[in-house]
């Protein structure tokens, strides 16, 4: 099989976006790196993209979920009744690509894709994800103008975000809030610190997909479309 061929049936990325990994020098095959995808890939060969290993695997499948409140996103816990995976009906042993709170709702996306969930996942990639968050009281614009700028949570100096306010109720707050991240319970934490506790948060973007009407507990499988752009944005 041609390499170019072999990235995109692992998942990676179309075939045209596979030879621009190559010619970037991005693609690497038994730890050298290659420069011409139309080499060919057999069964015991090891290719990587930006180091990681890539596999061919049965069909891979991709669900954007509305999340319920009380649904957890672990899958190996014994011990919690409502999990986000026993909500999509099929044959595939599907994971979540990141997590949401117990107490928190949204799109969420469902994969066997190890390496698009890898993407999605680390830091580094950037992946940027925007939430509705609803907040008890009225934050000031000096202190949310800290929280984007990046404030030290857990030891750790946090990205710069954006935050968009998008209504104000007599005791609360609404903002469209934006990161590149997702460390653990990041956002709540964001606004502790402030002394403006979160009371909702809903996730309703993640990179280019997003939420849409879905009801809490919907889910449909990704458009082909949306999985190019999503794809084409974990690779850029």
């Amino acid at each position: 099989m041609r390499l170019n061929k072999y990235i995109a049936r692992a998942g990676i990325s179309s075939r045209r976006k596979a030879d621009e990994l190559v010619f970037n020098g991005r693609v690497r095959v038994n730890g050298n790196t290659v420069d011409h995808p139309g080499i060919d890939i057999g069964k015991e060969d090891v290719v990587e993209v930006d180091g990681d290993v890539i596999k061919l695997e049965g069909k891979l499948v991709y669900y954007l979920l509305h999340k319920p409140l009380d649904y957890v996103t672990t899958v190996d816990d014994p011990h919690e009744k409502l999990q986000v995976v026993d909500l999509i009906d099929t044959k595939e042993r599907i994971y979540p690509a990141g997590r949401l709170d117990k107490d928190s709702t949204g799109l969420l996306l469902l994969t066997n894709d190890g390496i698009l969930t890898h993407r999605i996942t680390h830091p580094r990639y950037g992946i940027k994800k925007t939430y509705d968050v609803l907040v008890s009281g009225h934050p000031s614009k000096k202190n949310i103008s800290r929280l984007e700028k990046g404030i030290i949570i857990d030891d750790y100096l946090l990205n710069p975000c954006t935050i968009e306010g998008k209504a104000t109720g007599k005791d609360t707050s609404s903002y469209f809030v934006t990161i590149d991240e997702g460390r653990n319970r990041q956002i709540r934490k964001m606004f502790h610190r402030i002394g403006h506790p979160v009371i909702e948060l809903c996730r309703i973007q993640l990179g280019p997909l997003h939420l849409g009407n879905l009801a809490p507990g919907e889910y449909r499988e990704l458009k082909k479309n949306e999985l190019k752009e999503l794809k084409e944005e974990c690779y850029r």
